[in-house]
């Protein structure tokens, strides 16, 4: 039983450096981005695409902020919150159990979702067309259901304290 442990505590450590080097690409990107967007300001006739760039480049760091909010998950829930060293840093980074990170990567998801969409809705400004409808109901779908999760989520941990 100790072996599978170990093998399944390796396993999850690869995949967390794995999660981790995806955040990493996802942050470079969003520098590189972000940086192409402060030089396009300074030219008078690129400005509006400087602040599309800007815009582009908050929602690659949110991605990259899911990637790490999985990967601080995974560490404390399945390698221990010793390891993850969360026992003084913020309260939203602290996962007592699954449900809890899914929360807590689900808002981050629809802020990133969020950004998305108002960007797609600066792009096709001219000629909005009906399949910009999609990103507002998956937006309303997910919101949905991360309000039922958090209902039943607040109704089980109720029933266990009572």
């Amino acid at each position: 039983m100790k072996l599978y442990t170990h093998f399944l505590q390796l396993l999850i450590s690869i995949v967390v450096v794995g999660i981790v080097l995806a955040s990493i690409v996802f942050i470079g990107m969003g520098l590189y981005i972000m940086f192409h967007s402060f030089l396009l300001l300074f030219n008078p006739a690129h400005r509006q695409e400087a602040m599309l760039a800007l815009l582009e480049s908050v929602d690659v760091f949110l991605i990259a902020l899911v990637f790490l909010v999985l990967a601080i998950g995974l560490v404390q829930l399945f390698l221990g919150k010793s390891i993850a060293g969360m026992q003084e840093h913020t309260a939203w980074l602290r996962f007592d159990d699954f449900t809890e990170l899914k929360l807590v990567l689900w808002k981050t998801i629809l802020t990133t979702m969020l950004i998305a969409f108002f960007v797609e809705l600066y792009k096709n400004r001219q000629h909005p067309g009906p399949e910009l409808l999609l990103f507002p109901g998956s937006i309303l779908l997910i919101s949905l259901s991360l309000f039922l999760l958090k209902q039943k989520h607040h109704h089980s941990s109720r029933k266990e304290m009572g």
